[in-house]
């Protein structure tokens, strides 16, 4: 397999998964749950407007966000798939992560492709 033929499975396989992860029906279940738990965090009614009640809802709410995110789960599931390609048969050789920088390089590319194809496709938000 051709370099650029690697490059455009990792591309398609983070941005497919990613997808998969906030806009498909088989993780609705997962979204709806972190939803109930973000409203319910910021419905309650707090007796104390402390550090700990700020910290829950600050939690809840970009959790609720990160759920929705195609960008943001496409840098987790892009450095997945950096950290593991050496024992990916499809990408072994051709995805190589040998020190801090190379992942950083990836997850970049990552998030960019994943941009590109979901403002092209309609997926952004």
């Amino acid at each position: 397999m051709e370099t650029i033929t690697a490059i455009f499975v990792y591309s398609i396989s983070v941005y497919g998964i990613a997808w998969i992860l906030t806009k498909s029906r088989l993780f609705s279940f997962y979204r709806d749950i972190v939803l109930s738990i973000f409203i319910k965090t910021r419905d309650k009614n707090f007796k104390e407007n402390n550090f700990l009640t700020k910290t829950a809802l600050f939690l809840a709410e970009e959790w609720k966000y990160f759920s929705n995110c195609i960008v943001c789960n496409s840098a987790w599931v892009g450095a997945l798939i950096s950290i593991t390609s050496a024992k990916n048969s499809v990408l072994y050789g051709y995805i190589v992560v040998s020190n801090p920088l190379d992942l950083l390089t990836w997850v970049g590319y990552s998030c960019g492709i994943t941009w590109l194809i979901a403002i092209t496709s309609g997926d952004a938000e």
